[in-house]
């Protein structure tokens, strides 16, 4: 089992959205880990608005931190 966690909920400082991608065939598999930069302060500002606790939700979004 591999988890990536969540695409926007970082704790470890880093803004950026991760993902990864599982390749395989039989039982061969790799799995590489990415990130990359998406519109944060888009998502940030529509947890403000919309979101339970938004400001919270807003200022993890922006720091990468809980």
């Amino acid at each position: 089992m591999v988890n990536v966690g969540a695409v926007s909920r970082q704790k470890d400082g880093s803004p950026l959205a991760r993902w990864m991608l599982l390749e395989g065939e039989g039982d061969r598999w790799n799995v590489t880990f990415q990130r990359m930069a998406y519109d944060v302060e888009a998502a940030a500002n529509w947890a403000e608005e919309y979101a339970h606790h938004g400001n919270k939700e807003a200022a993890q979004l922006r720091t990468g931190r809980p």
